[in-house]
C-alpha cells in the first residue's frame, strides 16, 4: 500500500523557516507554501542545535505562525529537524512531515534571516496486513504463544473499514508501541482474503474490526468488536489476556446484568440476549433501555430517554428516528440532541449532527455540512489515522449538496492509496446515487482492478447496479456470472458473509426476478 505520506511529501512545497531576533530574544516561525496551511492541531517538533547547545519543543502547529522562543541565537550556526503538519487547502488532506533546516544568524542586535529548508525522506509505512495469508499469520501467532505461554490477540480487520484503520493507527501500529501488546502475540486477518474463511467461522465475526483473545490452544478469553477510542481498547487489553471478561447473567443482579448487557450492546462485543432477559426481572434501568434502544428500539424506550437526556444521544438518537410515529416524537428526540450537542466534541459532535440532519430534514444539508466540518476538525495530520474517516466525510459532502468536491476528495485519496478499492468504489457510489452512472462506471472500473475476495464480490456488485442503471442488464448478467465462477462458493458450513455476498451480485444481475 502507498503511504499518503510518501506521495504528499513528494508533490508539496518546502514551507518557509525563519529565525527572527532582537538582542537575546529569538523566535523561530514557519509559513506553510502557496496552497497549503499548517495543521493547527498536530503537534508539532522542533530540534534545534548550535554549538554545544541543543533544545526541543512539542508544541501545537498553531504555535508556528506566532513563533517559537529559541533564546539567543546570535553569531550561531543553526542546525536541526522540524516536523510539522501540512495540509492542502484544495482538499483539506494533511499529513505530517519532516525537514532538516539549517542556517547562519548574524552577530548583530536585530535582524531576520530564513533557513535552508528541505524534506527529509519519509519512512515507509508497516507491511500491509491485507492481500496476505491470513490462516498463516494467526499460526505465527499460535506457534509463538505455544512457546512462551503468552495469549493470542487476533484482529479481524478489512482495509475499508474505517474503524479497523483507525484502531490499527491509534493502537496496534502506533508509535510508539502501547505497551499492553507486549503482552501479547498479535495476528492481523485480511477478512476479505478466503485464508481467513475458516477462522472466522470458529470465532462466530461478523463485523469489523473484531478483537478475539485467546489463549495459545485458541481458546476465547475475550473478545471486543468495534473501536470506541483507543483509551478504551487498551483498557480492555489490560486483562483481556488473563480471564473471560463476560460474566454469567444468572449470577448478576437485574441492574448489573443490565450494565453488562449496555456494554455488550454499544460495543458489539457478543449477545446480550441472557443479560437483558436477567435485567427485565427487575425495574427497567436507563441501561436497560439504552440496550434495547439500539438493539431493537421501541417508542417507549426512546421517549423516556429523549424525556432524561444523560450525555448518551449518540447512540440511540439516529437508530431511533426510524420508528418515531408524529413531528411531536421527532422534535422530542431533535431536543434530547441539541442538548448533548452543547456539550459534545470531536467525533461525538458528527455524530449528533448527522442524526439532527436525519431529525431535521428542512436543514438536512446545513447540518450535513457543519458535521463534515466537525469531521474535518477532528483530523490530526496523521495521514495513516485520518484516512479511517475520509468515506465519511465524503458523504456528509454529498449529503451537505457537495458531491463534485466528494468525488474530487475520494480521487485524491484513490491516488494516493492505488492499492485498494476503497476510494474509488465509494466514489462510483456516491456518482450512482446523484443519477451519473457513466462517471461512475469509470471509477468502479478502478476499483475493481485493485478489489480482491470478498471486497471484490461487493465492487462487483455496484458494478452490476451501474450496468443496470445504464439500461446494460445482459451485460450486467453476464459480468456477474464470470464474477461468481471465479470466487469461491463458501461452504454452508462456514458462517461467513461471502454467501450473502454471492446472493447479492446474482440478485443484481436478475433485477425483474421475484
Amino acid at each position: 500500500m502507498t503511504s499518503l505520506l510518501l506521495m504528499f511529501a513528494a508533490a508539496a512545497s518546502t514551507p518557509d523557516v525563519v529565525v527572527s531576533w532582537k538582542k537575546g530574544d529569538a523566535a523561530l516561525s514557519v509559513v506553510a507554501a502557496a496552497g497549503e496551511e499548517i495543521s493547527a492541531d498536530f503537534p508539532a517538533r522542533l530540534e534545534l542545535a548550535w554549538g554545544e547547545l541543543s533544545l526541543g519543543y512539542e508544541v501545537p502547529g498553531a504555535h508556528l505562525a506566532r513563533g517559537v522562543d529559541v533564546g539567543d541565537v546570535r553569531g550561531a550556526d543553526l542546525s536541526g529537524e522540524l516536523t510539522v503538519g501540512l495540509c492542502r487547502k484544495s482538499d483539506g488532506v494533511c499529513v505530517p512531515q519532516t525537514f532538516s533546516i539549517a542556517g547562519t544568524v548574524g552577530d548583530v542586535a536585530k535582524g531576520e534571516v530564513g533557513l535552508s529548508v528541505a524534506a527529509v525522506a519519509a519512512h515507509a509505512p508497516a507491511a500491509s496486513p491485507f492481500r496476505a495469508d491470513a490462516q498463516a499469520a494467526a499460526d505465527a501467532a499460535y506457534a509463538a504463544a505455544e512457546a512462551d505461554g503468552k495469549p493470542v490477540l487476533l484482529d479481524f480487520s478489512a482495509v475499508w473499514c474505517p474503524p479497523c484503520n483507525l484502531l490499527m493507527a491509534e493502537v496496534l501500529h502506533a508509535d510508539p508501541r502501547p505497551e499492553v501488546l507486549d503482552g501479547f502475540h498479535l495476528a492481523v486477518l485480511d477478512v476479505d482474503d478466503p485464508s481467513s474463511f475458516e477462522i472466522k467461522s470458529k470465532y462466530a465475526v461478523g463485523g469489523y474490526p473484531t478483537l478475539v483473545v485467546t489463549d495459545p490452544s485458541g481458546a476465547e478469553l475475550s473478545r471486543s468488536a468495534g473501536y470506541e477510542s483507543s483509551e478504551a481498547l487498551l483498557s480492555w487489553l489490560e486483562t483481556a489476556g488473563s480471564q473471560a471478561s463476560v460474566p454469567d447473567a444468572a449470577d448478576l443482579t437485574p441492574e448489573a446484568a443490565a450494565e453488562v448487557a449496555w456494554d455488550l450492546v454499544r460495543r458489539h462485543a457478543g449477545d446480550p440476549e441472557a443479560f437483558m432477559a436477567r435485567a427485565e426481572e427487575g425495574p427497567p434501568t436507563r441501561a436497560l433501555r439504552l440496550a434495547r434502544a439500539v438493539s431493537a428500539p421501541t417508542l417507549d424506550d426512546v421517549r423516556w430517554l429523549a424525556e432524561h437526556p444523560a450525555g448518551d444521544a449518540r447512540y440511540w438518537a439516529y437508530g431511533a428516528a426510524s420508528i418515531l410515529e408524529d413531528d411531536a416524537d421527532r422534535e422530542l428526540v431533535l431536543t434530547a440532541v441539541r442538548a448533548d450537542l452543547a456539550i459534545a466534541d470531536g467525533e461525538a459532535s458528527v455524530d449528533l449532527l448527522e442524526t439532527a440532519a436525519r431529525l431535521d430534514e428542512p436543514n438536512d444539508a446545513l447540518l450535513a455540512a457543519a458535521a463534515a466540518a466537525a469531521l474535518r476538525g477532528t483530523f490530526t495530520g496523521a495521514a495513516e489515522r485520518d484516512r479511517a474517516y475520509y468515506t465519511w466525510l465524503a458523504s456528509l459532502m454529498a449529503r451537505a449538496g457537495q458531491v463534485d468536491e466528494a468525488v474530487a476528495f475520494m480521487d485524491t485519496a484513490a491516488e494516493t492509496w492505488p492499492d485498494e478499492p476503497t476510494f474509488s468504489g465509494k466514489a462510483a457510489r456516491l456518482l450512482l446515487a446523484d443519477d451519473r452512472p457513466e462517471q461512475a462506471l469509470e471509477r468502479i472500473e478502478v476499483a475493481l482492478a485493485q478489489s480482491w475476495g470478498d471486497n471484490r464480490l461487493t465492487t462487483a456488485t455496484t458494478r452490476c447496479k451501474i450496468l443496470v442503471a445504464l439500461d446494460r442488464v445482459d451485460e450486467a448478467r453476464t459480468f456477474a456470472e464470470l464474477v461468481l465462477a471465479d470466487s469461491p462458493d463458501v461452504s454452508d458450513e462456514l458462517d461467513v458473509r461471502t454467501g450473502k455476498y454471492r446472493e447479492r451480485l446474482a440478485s443484481c444481475a436478475n433485477p425483474d426476478a421475484d
